[in-house]
């Protein structure tokens, strides 16, 4: 994905850990036990790679979350890259 589009934002939402995650899948009773492992699996080697994206969200509570989320794509929207072409503009360039 990085490769296709490099000016891109990445943000990873990981759970507050692996325990916590087998516990809200296990909770929501929509996996069978051999599916629940291989999304644990899956998640661990995702979460390996956390540290490749832009951004990492730890999803302790969901409002929280989201708030962090939200500045993030606020901050974004700030970067002086974002914002040349209005700077320009300013100083009638």
């Amino acid at each position: 994905m990085r490769s296709n589009y490099p000016e891109g934002i990445y943000i990873f939402v990981v759970p507050p850990s692996l325990t916590e995650l087998e516990k809200r899948i296990t909770v929501r009773g929509t996996e069978s036990k051999e599916q629940l492992n291989k999304r644990l699996n899956c998640a661990y080697d995702e979460i390996r790679n956390a540290t490749k994206y832009s951004y990492i969200v730890i999803n302790d509570e969901v409002d929280v979350a989201a708030d962090k989320i939200n500045s993030i794509i606020k901050a974004e929207k700030c970067r002086s890259i974002r914002l040349k072409s209005k700077i320009d503009q300013i100083l009638g360039r």
